[in-house]
């Protein structure tokens, strides 16, 4: 077992909720793909240039696939997204090429034991006796469970399997799942690079053949080793609770042609299990876990969620300490437990990472989306000189990514805060002219839109103001009171008065957050300026999303009044409304409150009007 130790945390109070985890999985079977272990754990450190990538086996040739999708999730590159795209076709190619072929099986079979006799097994005593987050700032010794109970859950990894005949017996169910798993991370570059018909075939693939794996396993009998059972539930624990969180559409009617059902319960029951193993799939259960109980957390169970996923970013911190996907996560939890100082830390350290990677192994990474993460938290915090110090690098970048526009943006945000306005137009003019290129990407395309209804000086900088505090609004991460109160004062200050706003997109946008901020204090003042959002429908031009936030505030205060009828009748408004900036990140959100009300209604004899389901 590892020796695992959590320190309090006083970002969140989970005293209320004694047993936060699952029970432990039941006890691992023997290790078909130690050999993966070691380089898997370098592919997600970004430590590219210590595994090795060079035996020509099926998840060496992901895990080479692998590698350049995460450096695309990095830089945003779509130079990185082709050449993943291109290792992820050549994996396929190999599996298909063994498939049904007995002489190949039987072949990969006894390079697999060898790989395996020369594995170097990773230490099963990984250090948890100092905290990143704790070192980070997160924590003054609050009254905080320390969680101990986690390190008795975990299983201890088994021997490696060096027995050929019993690989060999294992390999078609492994390669298979190998396949699902190109099949998926293809699925998530095609979706990067917003070609999502191409991106939900493969999904729709990906999900034929680890449902097909899955009733396989459920049949077969203990001799199915354990990490090819991982890579099976893994694969089906994510894709059933991704598809079950997402709201209704083209690519959830794909999914149910061939069988797909919702089990959002059953998935996350599989990803706990899996990570309890600690095999090489921790990465895919950790996001999903991130998903549920980070990102796409109810806003009225917030607290809870992050006390469940709090321990398992610590182990994840520790066992991938360089691993920037985990370092970006545990940046977002601490900015939604109030600690932005603590955020700009960890994505510092990312960063630098990649400034280390190209002077150690001539490996250029630019990190375009800790660049715009981080100058985010900056402008959280009113540090308006280091969000353009950071923003310059961003822009300068030798290559156009899809949130340039935004970067552009921003710049101008922070130029008008510091009084350098002369350059603001042309930077302006560039976010125009990128919106223009990238034109999936919503956001800077409807402002580059409402930019151009800016007929005065004094109409560009109130859009840009508003702009300033529209992303924190858009990702919930100014949670603590103290902060809104700051928030707030510094919102009057740059804004002022709404009521004398005359372009009526920028008058809602600046409606909706205010009421966000003061939500907590006054509901009853705060249902007045979303209510006034709703009233301008009309009025509104180009960021219809305005209407659509303002509904979905509604709902969140009518639930939490008890009115569950009339929450879901503005989650439904919000559900007919289509293509405007965030409308998955809302609809999402939505599906959740929706679950929520209707659970409620019901609990409360509410059967009146029985809604259909909107998501």
């Amino acid at each position: 077992h590892h020796n695992t130790h959590f320190p309090p945390r006083a970002a969140i109070n989970a005293s209320t909720q004694p047993e936060l985890l699952p029970p432990p999985p039941t006890q691992s079977q023997n290790n078909m793909n130690a050999y993966i272990e070691q380089p898997s754990l370098y592919i997600w450190n970004f430590q590219f240039n210590k595994a090795d990538l060079s035996p020509e086996v099926p998840r060496v040739a992901t895990l080479r696939g692998m590698q350049h999708l995460l450096k695309a999730t990095v830089t945003d590159n779509p130079e990185d997204r082709t050449i993943a795209l291109k290792e992820l076709e050549r994996a396929k190619r190999l599996c298909k090429s063994i498939t049904g072929k007995k002489d190949k099986i039987e072949e990969l079979a006894a390079k697999i034991a060898s790989l395996n006799e020369q594995a170097q097994r990773i230490d099963d005593d990984i250090d948890m006796t100092t905290s990143k987050l704790y070192v980070q700032g997160t924590t003054d010794g609050a009254d905080v469970p320390e969680y101990e109970n986690l390190k008795d859950r975990f299983k201890k990894r088994p021997a490696a399997v060096t027995d050929a005949a019993l690989i060999a017996a294992n390999l078609e169910l492994d390669i298979g799942a190998t396949m699902a798993t190109l099949h998926l991370w293809t699925a998530i570059v095609l979706f990067m690079s917003r070609n999502f018909l191409a991106g939900g075939l493969s999904l729709r693939k990906s999900w034929k053949k680890y449902n097909s794996l899955y009733k396989e396993i459920q049949k077969a009998d203990s001799n199915v080793e354990q990490d090819v059972r991982d890579s099976i539930e893994a694969g089906v624990g994510a894709f059933l609770y991704s598809v079950s969180v997402i709201p209704n559409g083209i690519l959830k009617s794909v999914l149910k042609v061939i069988g797909f059902k919702e089990d959002q319960d059953l998935g996350i029951s599989l990803v706990w299990d899996v990570l309890f193993r600690q095999g090489s799939e921790i990465p895919m259960v950790f996001l999903v876990l991130a998903a549920n109980y980070l990102f796409l957390a109810s806003e009225l169970d917030l607290e809870s969620s992050l006390a469940k996923f709090r321990p398992v970013l610590e182990y994840c911190l520790h066992r991938y300490n360089t691993g920037l996907t985990f370092k970006f996560v545990a940046s977002v939890f601490v900015k939604k437990t109030g600690h932005i100082h603590s955020a700009v830390a960890h994505l510092k350290s990312g960063i630098e990472h990649c400034e280390k990677l190209k002077n150690e192994q001539a490996d250029d990474i630019v990190p375009s989306s800790f660049y715009i993460d981080l100058s985010q938290a900056y402008l959280y915090l009113y540090n308006y000189a280091e969000a353009e110090n950071i923003l310059n690098r961003g822009f300068s970048a030798p290559f156009e990514f899809t949130k340039k526009g935004l970067v552009a943006l921003h710049l101008a945000v922070c130029q008008l805060r510091l009084g350098k306005t002369e350059n603001l137009d042309l930077l302006l003019q560039n976010m125009t002219k990128l919106a223009k290129d990238f034109k999936q990407e919503t956001y800077t395309n409807t402002k580059a839109k409402l930019l151009s209804q800016c007929k005065t000086t004094q109409d560009r900088d109130l859009l840009l103001s508003v702009a300033a505090y529209e992303m924190m609004y858009y990702w919930r991460e100014i949670p603590s009171k103290a902060d809104k109160e700051a928030s707030i004062e510094k919102f009057d200050k740059e804004i002022g008065p709404i009521s004398k706003i005359t372009i009526p997109d920028i008058k809602a946008a600046a409606s909706i957050i205010y009421g966000n901020f003061i939500a907590s204090q006054d509901k009853e003042k705060a249902m007045q300026y979303f209510t006034n959002a709703v009233n301008m429908k009309k009025q509104i031009k180009v960021e219809k999303q305005w209407i659509a936030f303002a509904h979905y505030e509604l709902a969140n205060l009518e639930y939490t009044h008890e009115k569950y009828d009339v929450a879901l009748g503005h989650l439904k408004v919000v559900g007919q409304m289509k293509s405007f900036p965030f409308d998955d990140v809302l609809k999402t959100r939505a599906k959740a409150l929706e679950k929520l009300a209707r659970v409620k209604a019901l609990e409360n004899g509410d059967t009146s009007r029985q809604r259909a389901k909107t998501f």
